[in-house]
């Protein structure tokens, strides 16, 4: 028990240090400024009374759309970026070098980075979606607690960007893991409609494509689920499923790059 609070004391030290970096980022103030800009366009569905310009939705399903898709695509390039770019100055060889010269342990340096890194981006999703909130309140007086769930899944979302991200840093410490990180993203997107397309194909082949499906992170879904919570569409979507195997790929994304950046170089 002392070792694990041992541990967890080192990570959150780590996490301190990587969080103050991060905060120095001044690419991550940029994204931050410009997702705000873009939240602030959730106003317009209030002051536009034209049902073809938002498809026949109403303002506060309008105002949300543009909030959501805001606040992901910003959380994902913060993710990215910025991750990519603190890996790059903690990995340092004189950081390294410092920090393995005192008792800590590998795998504890790399969930202190995660750990400091999600904590800049849950400051930048508290701040976005803060703001979509408030535009909502101010326009129809509503407290609307579907925001506050529904925006939530994409903090999972930014779990899975960081621990895909640092997995990859362990393989290629370089700007290649965060392309790597990109096109698992975009497989995320495709892989509910991928099935159909490799039905086409030989059955070994199909049955590959479906084991690559699965280890996927299904991003589309979780997509599907936030858009439900927050009242957007009304799709059939069974969450337990999807939650759990998202849970289970950032526990094994992690483990899998404590493993590596274990092994000694």
């Amino acid at each position: 028990m002392s070792n694990l609070l041992e541990s967890l004391r080192l990570i959150r030290v780590i996490s301190k240090d990587v969080f103050r970096q991060a905060s120095r980022e001044r690419l991550m103030y940029g994204f931050l400024v410009l997702s705000l800009l873009f939240v602030l366009l959730a106003n317009v569905p209030f002051f536009i009374n034209d049902p073809r310009l938002f498809e026949g939705l109403p303002a506060k399903i309008a105002s949300i759309q543009i909030g959501f898709m805001g606040i992901n695509i910003f959380l994902m390039l913060t993710s990215v970026f910025i991750g990519l770019s603190v890996l790059q100055d903690v990995f340092s060889e004189e950081n390294l070098a410092m920090l393995f010269s005192k008792p800590v342990k590998r795998w504890q340096v790399l969930e202190g980075v995660f750990f400091g890194l999600f904590k800049v981006l849950f400051l930048n999703w508290l701040i976005m979606v803060s703001s979509l909130w408030m535009i909502i309140y101010f326009h129809i007086q509503q407290f609307s607690p579907d925001i506050w769930l529904g925006m939530g899944i994409s903090l999972f979302l930014v779990m899975i960007y960081l621990s895909t991200l640092i997995f990859f840093y362990t393989i290629i410490p370089n700007a290649i893991s965060g392309i790597l990180t990109i096109f698992i993203i975009i497989a995320g997107f495709g892989v509910s409609l991928s099935r159909e397309y490799f039905l086409h194909f030989p059955s070994y082949f199909f049955l590959l494509a479906k084991i690559g499906t699965e280890l996927v992170p299904k991003i589309n879904l979780l997509f599907g689920v936030s858009m439900n919570m927050l009242g957007i569409f009304e799709l059939e979507i069974n969450y337990f499923p999807i939650l759990m195997h998202t849970i289970l790929f950032i526990a094994a994304v992690h483990v899998l790059s404590c493993l590596k950046f274990s092994r000694p170089r």
